[in-house]
């Protein structure tokens, strides 16, 4: 009697658990399921606003003062969703010309509810703001040198750059060059000079274009053609705001500083020779009817270079040379440059022919003087114009 008792109530205990189990699986299952519809009516409803254009909102808010905006005006900024809050805002900007105003806009998640545009709420109304270009201009004129290299390296442009004349490290930009705002480019200290020559270290706008014009240079230079300078430009399109990424890079030539200028002269126009060889070394020179480049590299336009492309071998170093007049500065010229002028004659004597040659060296140098960018010399080629004649016997 007593055994069958027990089994009695281990049979109800047994069925006590079963009904347990089932009602807390059931109620698991019931609660997936209730999160994986939440969840899946959150996503659609991020989707929508995602997709959402500013034209809906405003027609449907009706902001203040916004009665007759179109399409083309609005845009979006500032677009965030929070997944925390199950919130998204947002900011609508009003771009007329050069003028704009902005709302601030917010809506939220309602699990039992569908995405409707009326939902959305003006949490502030349309305000007023300077003009976008001012804006612009000012993000765009407060950008750092190094910040625009960092912008050249990721669009690869560095890699594109490579500038004519010097040795292969000057060329091009190394991996460890720092960049500083071209400080060579203006000759006369006139800060008020648009384009390159009055830029002077600093970025430049120009309002009637609506472009920001910088130019970066490697650091720690002196002005000649190791400096590598690259172009950077940035143009305002009306409705955009700045973005650094906008920024477009250009190689461009080295207008030398006034600095530069000056030790140039004394280096290679007042010149004191000491050998044909040492000169030589430095010096490089073509004549008037020469179709070769007049900048110079290191493998063409030596003064040897230019005897033999004119049949005549050089034997040995010039026992005479006489160093003509000296320097003499011409101020002005028709695009607003100073010439300096300087003469050099060798005379070598040719040891087969018992006879000779000289050869006449005329330095003619013009640098930008500030006036006039359309033309201008460049102070590092070292390049003279030669005169070859043969002694009459």
């Amino acid at each position: 009697m007593i055994n069958k008792k027990i089994k009695i109530i281990i049979f109800n205990f047994m069925i006590a658990i079963s009904a347990i189990s089932t009602s807390l699986s059931m109620t698991s299952c019931s609660h997936k399921n209730s999160a994986a519809a939440f969840q899946n009516k959150w996503n659609l409803f991020r989707q929508k606003v995602s997709s959402e254009i500013p034209m809906n909102i405003v027609k449907a808010i009706k902001p203040i003062t916004w009665e007759d905006a179109n399409a083309t005006e609005l845009s979006f900024e500032d677009v965030h969703i929070d997944t925390k809050l199950y919130i998204a805002t947002l900011d609508i900007v009003r771009t007329i010309t050069d003028n704009y105003s902005t709302a601030k806009f917010k809506i939220m998640f309602n699990e039992k509810e569908k995405y409707d545009v009326n939902a959305w709420v003006c949490t502030s109304q349309p305000v007023y703001k300077h003009q976008r270009w001012q804006i612009f201009k000012e993000e765009a004129l407060a950008v750092k040198a190094s910040q625009l290299l960092t912008e050249a390296k990721e669009d690869h442009f560095l890699e594109k750059f490579h500038w004519t004349y010097g040795t292969p490290s000057q060329i091009k930009w190394l991996k460890t060059d720092v960049a500083e705002f071209d400080i060579y480019g203006n000759l006369d200290n006139n800060k008020s000079e648009s384009g390159y020559k009055g830029m002077q270290g600093t970025p430049t706008a120009d309002e009637k274009t609506k472009t920001i014009r910088a130019i970066i240079s490697k650091k720690g230079k002196n002005g000649a053609y190791d400096s590598d300078p690259i172009e950077a430009d940035i143009s305002f399109v009306t409705g955009d705001s700045y973005n650094i990424t906008n920024w477009q890079f250009r190689k461009t030539i080295q207008k030398q500083s006034l600095a530069k200028v000056n030790s140039i002269l004394d280096e290679q126009v007042q010149i004191s020779i000491k050998s044909f060889s040492d000169f030589q070394k430095l010096n490089f020179a073509i004549t008037t009817t020469d179709t070769n480049a007049i900048d110079h590299n290191y493998d063409t336009n030596k003064i040897d270079d230019l005897l033999n492309r004119n049949g005549f071998p050089r034997h040995g170093n010039p026992t005479i040379y006489i160093v003509q007049g000296g320097s003499s500065g011409v101020p002005g010229g028709t695009a607003g440059h100073k010439y300096i002028t300087s003469k050099i004659s060798f005379n070598f004597v040719d040891i087969s022919s018992g006879g000779g040659y000289k050869i006449f060296l005329n330095f003619v140098y013009s640098y930008t003087n500030g006036n006039n960018g359309s033309e201008g010399g460049t102070a590092f080629n070292f390049t003279w114009i030669g005169d070859i004649k043969k002694d009459k016997h």
